[in-house]
């Protein structure tokens, strides 16, 4: 079932009780709370936008299927923070910002009636954090330093084709697209 929350602190914790946070420090800790409360965050649509004394209505929105992608996101974003592979070089100070940056893309493709895999999760995320576009075999090497999962490069190829390629009712949607050189990217959904 669902949560909403009318304050951001409920909101933090609730995940803070829901994820597995334990492996990462108190800065990482607050760093990812903050940044997927942020992510949690909804306006109401019907608010009024032009009176100059109008209330904004916010809210904080946990959704069952969310959540588990925000324990993947976690998962990866932390050992993100620990590895030591150059193109993906996270300072602490980044990781709310990244978690932010990856949450909004996996609530896009939420909207765009996509669903997005745990693999694809760690995917999406290392691309965001690097530094630069990544070939296959650079993503590879990321992917494998990061952990989590076993990857070949047949996985990394299958993961990109179907982030380039994803089904939506209005049909297909690209998460990342290839450049000429042979790299990947995320696209701006």
């Amino acid at each position: 079932m669902d949560q909403t929350f009318e304050d951001a602190n409920a909101c933090r914790d609730y995940l803070n009780a829901h994820l597995a946070l334990t492996a990462a420090g108190d800065a990482q800790k607050a760093a990812m709370l903050d940044g997927i409360a942020a992510a949690c965050e909804e306006q109401e649509a019907d608010a009024p936008t032009t009176p100059a004394f109008a209330l904004r209505l916010r809210r904080w929105v946990v959704r069952d299927q969310d959540l588990k992608l925000f324990e993947a996101l976690s998962s990866v974003v932390l050992a993100l923070a620990a590895a030591t592979f150059a193109p993906l070089s996270l300072p602490a100070a980044g990781i709310g910002g990244l978690v932010v940056a990856v949450a909004a893309l996996l609530n896009n493709a939420r909207a765009h009636g996509t669903t997005i895999t745990h693999r694809q999760v760690y995917v999406l995320t290392a691309l965001r954090a690097a530094a630069r576009p990544l070939t296959p075999n650079e993503l590879l090497q990321a992917l494998q330093a990061i952990g989590g999962f076993t990857w070949a490069l047949a996985d990394v190829e299958r993961e990109l084709t179907a982030l380039s390629e994803a089904v939506t009712p209005n049909g297909k949607k690209a998460f990342v697209e290839a450049l000429s050189s042979g790299a990947y990217c995320l696209t701006d959904v």
